[in-house]
C-alpha cells in the first residue's frame, strides 16, 4: 500500500494496520501524522532540482504550513527547509564525488540558484568549498 493510500484510508477515519500487521504502539492519528512527514521527505527527494517553497511541502501533507513545520522538527529533529538544505547539500557531495559535472551544474542539479548560499551551506557541513572539496577528493571524476 502506498504512502497516499495509507493516509487516505486515515483521513477517512479507517484504522489500516502497517505491513504484516506491525504495530508501532502510536495512535492512529500519530501514524497519520508519521506517514504525512514520510510523503513530505519522499516529495523532496522526488523534486530536489526543483524549486520548493515551504508551502509545496505543506500541500504534499496536506497540513498547513506551520503544523507540518511543528511535526517535522518533532519527528525529524529539523525545521522541514533545513531538512531540504542538507539533503541538497548531501546530494552535492555525491554529484562531486561521482561525477565531473561543474559545481554550477551540480548546483543546478540540486535546486540551488544562489552560489553564496549554496558554498556557505556546503562549507558549514564539510569544512571545505565544493570547489575544495573536489580538488581533495580525488584526481580523476567520472562523468
Amino acid at each position: 500500500m502506498t504512502v497516499n493510500a495509507v493516509l487516505d484510508v486515515a483521513e477517512a477515519g479507517r484504522p489500516e494496520p502497517l505491513a504484516n500487521g506491525v504495530t508501532t504502539g502510536r495512535s492512529s492519528v500519530e501514524v497519520m501524522m508519521l506517514l504525512k512527514i514520510q510523503r513530505v521527505v519522499e516529495y523532496i527527494h522526488a523534486n530536489l532540482g526543483e524549486r520548493i517553497a515551504l508551502a509545496d511541502l505543506a500541500r504534499a501533507a496536506r497540513l498547513s504550513r506551520s503544523r507540518l513545520c511543528y511535526l517535522f522538527k518533532t519527528e525529524m529533529g529539523v525545521a522541514p527547509i533545513q531538512y531540504l538544505k542538507r539533503c541538497r547539500i548531501e546530494k552535492a557531495r555525491d554529484l562531486l564525488e561521482t561525477t565531473s559535472l561543474s559545481v554550477k551544474e551540480i548546483r543546478a542539479r540540486v535546486g540551488s540558484s544562489d552560489r553564496s548560499h549554496f558554498t556557505r551551506g556546503f562549507k558549514e557541513t564539510f569544512g571545505v568549498t565544493p570547489f575544495e572539496y573536489r580538488r581533495k577528493d580525488r584526481p580523476n571524476p567520472k562523468r
